[in-house]
């Protein structure tokens, strides 16, 4: 194993997991599974991994996004509409694991945007980012690596699946927008059109400036004429690679009792707590 120095897990998207890998856990007619589930990932993987090298990241409010883009993630379907609302249950979650291990967290910022300042502030640690959230490969490089589902993802396999180095999955993203946040794309311009003009890119102008490339059908510079503004918006929105700022740490009190108290009002036996405490 690569002897990674941080072990960053985007807590949200690990709670949207737990949500649907554990629907069938109810105590007092409630759904627990979202907390079943995410604590017992967390204190499995503190098991094994000292906890001064976990970092929580959570999500606050998405300011920044909001400001380019009003109806950011707007429409986004809650899958749990039947349920009480997520975010007491999360944030009662990040007070809990805030006394057990490092947490990033600002709230008026999204985890994403804190662990791409943490990253900057901190280029030679070797980190691994876990999370489902393809946004997040943007950081991969020789010293960061993601692992989703299972699988670590690295350099050469993100540019085998992209097509594009990592570091240009924002110029990609600008163009191919991200319907699951309500970023409209380009509509109708072929993927390979996309990754052309993306891998001869280095920067948003430059491939701007490549909108009139000769290879371009003129179909495809129409369409890229007229979204030149949409294309420059959105890359403002998905590149996470230079945002200023320093990141939010709340460092571990390692005070369990909190979490020794939601185990046993929601009757969670089966989680044990033998070599954390």
């Amino acid at each position: 194993m690569i002897p990674y120095q941080c072990y960053i897990i985007d807590s949200h998207n690990l709670a949207y997991r737990c949500w649907w890998g554990v629907k069938d856990l109810k105590h007092n007619d409630l759904h627990t599974g979202l907390e079943f589930g995410f604590i017992r990932k967390i204190i499995n993987f503190i098991k094994h991994i000292p906890a001064n090298q976990v970092y929580l990241a959570w999500d606050g409010k998405p300011t920044r996004c909001l400001e380019l883009l009003p109806n950011y993630k707007a429409g986004r379907v809650k899958v749990n509409s039947d349920e009480p609302s997520w975010n007491p249950r999360l944030e009662r979650l990040r007070n809990i694991f805030a006394n057990v291990c490092n947490s990033l967290y600002h709230p008026n910022e999204e985890a994403d945007e804190q662990i791409a300042k943490f990253i900057k502030m901190n280029p030679d640690k070797k980190c691994i980012i876990i999370s489902n959230d393809k946004d997040l490969q943007q950081f991969i490089n020789q010293n960061i690596h993601v692992e989703s589902s299972g699988n670590l993802i690295d350099e050469d396999k993100c540019k085998e699946e992209w097509g594009i180095p990592p570091y240009k999955i924002p110029l990609y993203k600008a163009l191919d927008g991200d319907s699951s946040d309500n970023i409209k794309g380009i509509s109708r311009l072929q993927t390979k059109t996309k990754i052309k003009l993306v891998n001869s890119s280095e920067t948003i102008d430059e491939l701007i400036q490549n909108f009139n490339n000769e290879n371009l059908t003129v179909k495809e510079k129409e369409k890229l004429s007229v979204s030149k503004e949409l294309v420059l918006n959105n890359y403002k929105i998905v590149n996470l690679l230079n945002l200023e700022g320093n990141y939010d740490l709340i460092k571990p009190n390692k005070d369990m009792s909190e979490l020794i108290e939601i185990i046993k009002e929601m009757n969670f036996s089966s989680i044990k707590l033998e070599g954390i405490l």
